[in-house]
C-alpha cells in the first residue's frame, strides 16, 4: 500500500490548507494557494489611463484573487504565491503589444525606501521589472516614504520628491516603468516627470493591479 496518498489525506484533515483568497480547503499535495474556482477569476483585465500625459497600463483589477497572491508575497514571504504571481503577469504582459518590451526599452521600476525593503525583505516591482526578460536597470532611488503630492504644482512635487536619479549619464531610448499596484497614479507620474530628460521616446507606466477609486 503506497503511505503518500494516505499521509496527504491525513494532513488535510487535521493541518487543511486554505485558498488564500475565499479560504476554501485544497488538497495538501497542491502546488497552488488558490482554490480551482478562484484560479479562474484571474484573467487579464487590461485598462489604460492618463495621468499627466503618462500612460499607464494595468493587467487586473484590484479585486481579483490574484491579489492575495500578491499580499501572500510580499507580505508573509511565500515564495509559492510569488511563483504564481510572476506566471500571471507575463499572462498579461502577453496581452500587450509587442512595443512595450521591444529590443530598444529599458525596465525600471518603482524604488521603494531601503528601511522600508530591509523590513519587507521584499522588493515586488523590482522582482516584476527583471522577470520581464527585457533589459532592465535601477533607475531611480527613493530618499524617504513618500507623502502626498496632492494639490502641488509639478515644480513644488519635483522639488519635494521623494525620488532622484541613479547618477549615471544613461540616456535611454523608451523606458518602461513597473510598479505592483496603481491607485490614483501620482506616484507613477511622479517617477516618470523624474525620468523624463533622459528618455529619448516613449515613457510608459505597466502595473500588475488597478485599485478601485
Amino acid at each position: 500500500m503506497k503511505l503518500r496518498p494516505l499521509v496527504g489525506r491525513a494532513l488535510d484533515f487535521v493541518y487543511p490548507r486554505i485558498c488564500l483568497h475565499c479560504d476554501r480547503s485544497i488538497r495538501q499535495d497542491s502546488l497552488l494557494r488558490l482554490c480551482a474556482s478562484c484560479q479562474g477569476y484571474i484573467v487579464p483585465d487590461i485598462q489604460r489611463q492618463r495621468g499627466d500625459e503618462l500612460e499607464i497600463t494595468s493587467l487586473y483589477p484590484y479585486n481579483s484573487p490574484l491579489f492575495s497572491l500578491l499580499k501572500a508575497w510580499k507580505y508573509g514571504r511565500d515564495r509559492l504565491a510569488g511563483q504564481l504571481v510572476l506566471k500571471y503577469w507575463k499572462d498579461g504582459l502577453d496581452c500587450l503589444p509587442q512595443s512595450y518590451l521591444g529590443g530598444r526599452t529599458t525596465v525600471t521600476w518603482v524604488p521603494m525606501f531601503p528601511l522600508k525593503q530591509i523590513y519587507r525583505g521584499r522588493h515586488t516591482a523590482r522582482d516584476l521589472a527583471r522577470s520581464t526578460g527585457a533589459s532592465h536597470a535601477a533607475l531611480l532611488h527613493r530618499w524617504w516614504p513618500v507623502r502626498s503630492q496632492a494639490g502641488k504644482k509639478r515644480k513644488d512635487r519635483l522639488q519635494a520628491s521623494a525620488f532622484g536619479i541613479v547618477p549615471s549619464d544613461r540616456k535611454c531610448h523608451e523606458i518602461l516603468l513597473v510598479d505592483d499596484i496603481v491607485t490614483t497614479g501620482r506616484t507613477l507620474t511622479l517617477c516618470a516627470e523624474i525620468l523624463q530628460p533622459m528618455c529619448e521616446g516613449d515613457l510608459r507606466a505597466v502595473t500588475l493591479l488597478r485599485a478601485d477609486t
